[in-house]
């Protein structure tokens, strides 16, 4: 890469510069050179572009030592490289302030003591600069294809840029948007932290559609060359390069483009099959939910599982609700709020290492949540972090919905995917407790407690019966007198029958309480007997899971 970037330095090492001498400039002798210029008069000084040797016989000067100058500092200011004077005719000597003018600007002031040829300077150091640009547009093309085979050959992103790196050589800084940095090779902590801001500030006031390329000053030795990867219409990331100042050329713009490309090529194919990929799993997830169950084998397929590892593989079910029925439904974008959930409970679960399979139905949200050949040593027990995962998952959603309720119910633990549409009936069961009791309960089937049998039994007389028989007197009491003894009944129960806290519960003064409590001793009998204690707990729990039926 380096043979294709020539500096003034480079250039008089060639044979037509033998009898050349440097008198001025020396420190400026790193100039990039990127084409060589015959000028012989100062009317055509607006022909130089920069970066260009200028040979001339000085034939502009005549005698006057301000014209001299003003040629002179005008090729620095238009950024030429160096100035080669041949001596004779018309320069027999370099006057002392041109010497000084250079010497100031760093410029080189480079003169000829024989005659030599221009024409032969010229058509050697074009050729050379053309074959250089050639054998670049070679290795670009080469880069490009390998790029390419990269990419048939799935390749990951990592293996896109250490290519990229290998090529140029320079510090490649790979900036995704939603994970970690990747630098190759690693760089001066202070260096990536200053990267990194400027990632930052570029994220928040350049537009996601923005496609150009941008260069920023890092420190005073590097520059920051950096192009968005832009997919879909989605901003993914940042790929920039660390150079020095002089080695910015038109070639590293076109190999990081090369380079932004094939990693969006790469993350379209990955975007792709992700997409497929839920699809599939969002069909057998519909199956399962319609007790459509194909058999294990199959089951496990479809999730790309080993078929025979059952032991290594455990899954919950989830089902997510927004609100109670008919409060929270009518949302201006139900589909866009449903999308935002699915991605947020997507990344939850993996940062605590579950896959999940999603599956969104009007107000409602259906997930499958597991993990196979997991070391278990490095990681908490699978209880553990899917109840840290839960907790996290209902703050971010209520913060996301502005604090409007959700409900969230998690099934037992199971290991055979034949057993997820009972997995999903207890997920159910646990919303459907929320919504009778108009309450936010433990999301987990398993602590639901008697609910879990209450809510099984198909009797249709039996339990309107039992709760009849033990607080009937109750409720007929409360509805005729306007009194709230069954609300007292519950608390001072919950309470393990602590008057102080039932009080203060209710917001009732201490002898309010006495007094709903001898009536409900006259109604039900002695609360401080066991049997009778639990009959009628138990009573209170299936009263409130049919309290709309009841009478």
């Amino acid at each position: 890469m380096s043979e294709r970037k020539f500096t003034v330095s480079d250039l008089i090492k060639r044979p037509h510069f033998n009898e050349a001498k440097v008198i001025a400039g020396v420190n400026g002798l790193n100039r990039l050179v990127k084409w060589v210029h015959i000028l012989e008069t100062n009317e055509n000084q607006n022909l130089v572009d920069g970066n260009e040797i200028i040979l001339t016989t000085g034939m502009f000067y005549n005698g006057e030592l301000n014209t001299c100058l003003s040629f002179l500092n005008k090729l620095i200011w238009q950024n030429a490289s160096a100035l080669c004077i041949e001596i004779g005719a018309n320069f027999s000597s370099i006057p002392v302030e041109m010497i000084e003018l250079a010497e100031k600007h760093n410029f080189p002031l480079i003169i000829f003591t024989k005659k030599v040829k221009f024409v032969e300077i010229t058509r050697d150091i074009h050729a050379l600069i053309i074959n250089s640009k050639a054998r670049a547009l070679k290795e670009l093309e080469t880069f490009h294809k390998k790029l390419s085979q990269l990419n048939l050959q799935s390749k990951s992103i990592s293996t896109i840029l250490q290519t990229f790196h290998q090529t140029i050589s320079l510090n490649v800084i790979y900036y995704p948007i939603d994970s970690d940095p990747i630098f190759f090779p690693q760089i001066n902590p202070s260096v990536q932290k200053e990267c990194l801001e400027i990632f930052k500030m570029q994220i928040k006031k350049c537009s996601i559609d923005s496609t150009e390329q941008v260069q920023e000053i890092v420190d005073t030795e590097n520059i920051l060359l950096f192009q968005p990867v832009i997919a879909m219409g989605r901003h993914f990331a940042y790929v920039g390069i660390l150079l020095a100042e002089t080695e910015v050329d038109e070639f590293f713009p076109l190999s990081l483009d090369y380079t932004v490309t094939a990693i969006a090529q790469n993350l379209l194919r990955r975007l792709f099959t992700e997409e497929r990929n839920f699809y599939e799993q969002n069909v057998l997830l519909n199956d399962i939910l319609n007790n459509r169950i194909q058999g294990e084998e199959m089951l496990r397929t479809k999730l790309g599982l080993n078929p025979n590892g059952i032991r290594d593989f455990c899954f919950y079910c989830g089902v997510m609700e927004l609100g109670f029925p008919g409060l929270y439904t009518n949302y201006d974008d139900l589909g866009s709020m449903q999308q935002s959930i699915v991605v947020m409970t997507r990344n939850m679960m993996k940062r605590h290492s579950f896959q999940t399979v999603i599956l969104p139905l009007g107000n409602r949200v259906y997930f499958l949540v597991y993990q196979t050949q997991i070391d278990h040593k490095q990681l908490p027990p699978i209880q553990e972090r899917i109840g840290v995962a839960i907790f996290q998952l209902r703050k971010a959603i209520t913060n996301l919905l502005e604090n409007q309720k959700i409900f969230i119910g998690i099934s037992n633990p199971a290991h055979l995917l034949a057993h997820a549409y009972q997995g999903f009936q207890e997920a159910k069961q646990v919303i459907e407790i929320a919504n009778i009791t108009k309450s936010i309960s433990d999301p987990f089937y398993e602590n639901i407690g008697i609910f879990r049998i209450l809510l099984n039994m198909k009797d249709e007389r039996t339990i309107p019966s039992f709760i009849n028989d033990y607080l009937g007197k109750v409720i007929h009491y409360d509805k005729e007198h306007g009194q709230q003894l069954l609300e007292t009944l519950k608390v001072y129960l919950n309470n393990n029958s602590s008057k102080q806290k039932t009080a203060k519960e209710l917001f009732i003064h201490r002898q309010t309480l006495y007094y709903r409590l001898e009536k409900l001793e006259e109604l039900l009998g002695d609360l401080t007997n066991p049997e009778r204690r639990i009959c009628i707990e138990l009573a209170l729990r299936a009263y409130e899971l049919n309290r709309m039926n009841f009478f």
